[in-house]
């Protein structure tokens, strides 16, 4: 499956407090405009350095993530391969999920254990909306801001690529961010 996704930056801010009422006045605006919510999750994810391979060069990414929702966490360990468009964020995505009593802490291990180091943890609130077939992210990114993420999961680029677009362009987003959180945080 591709991953289609169109990110758009809100308001770049550190100060968590401008952060959560720059959320909470863009929900409510996308809930006026017919968006469906979804709920809120907290997400933190761990990337990771492959011992025998520049992921970065690549343009690849394999990382760790924790989420919690209604108190409950789950792990899931994602690779995302290249970007596979100019326009978009888009790329192949493989996800799998970590059995139920799985640790943080225990994946972690496992990976360093097999050679793989800890690159940068990033943490973010996500609210999840979901509007005319696309999912609707709106994301407070500690340390760097809050952004309105618009994604399908796809087997066709160009078709699933033009309705986010077009989608995020409704809703007032014309500039797009094709780089990662980690490359933005990392200032790459």
């Amino acid at each position: 499956m591709i991953e289609v996704e169109m990110k758009s930056p809100v308001e770049m801010t550190k100060d968590p407090v401008r952060m959560e009422a720059i959320c909470s006045t863009l929900m409510r605006r996308l809930i006026t405009l017919g968006a469906d919510p979804k709920g809120s999750v907290v997400q933190s994810d761990i990337y990771l350095v492959h011992p025998c391979r520049d992921l970065a060069s690549t343009d690849e990414s394999l990382r760790i993530r924790s989420e919690v929702k209604d108190g409950s966490e789950s792990l899931k360990l994602t690779y995302k391969g290249p970007k596979l468009s100019g326009r978009s964020k888009s790329r192949k995505e493989i996800e799998l999920s970590f059995s139920q009593g799985c640790s943080l802490a225990q994946a972690v291990d496992l990976f360093g254990s097999m050679g793989f180091d800890s690159l940068r943890t990033i943490n973010k609130t996500r609210h999840i909306l979901e509007m005319d077939g696309v999912v609707l992210c709106v994301d407070s990114v500690e340390g760097l801001g809050v952004f309105l993420e618009g994604e399908i999961m796809s087997e066709t680029l160009e078709e699933a690529e033009g309705k986010v677009i077009t989608l995020m362009g409704s809703l007032g987003y014309s500039t797009f961010e094709r780089r990662s959180y980690l490359e933005l945080i990392l200032g790459g």
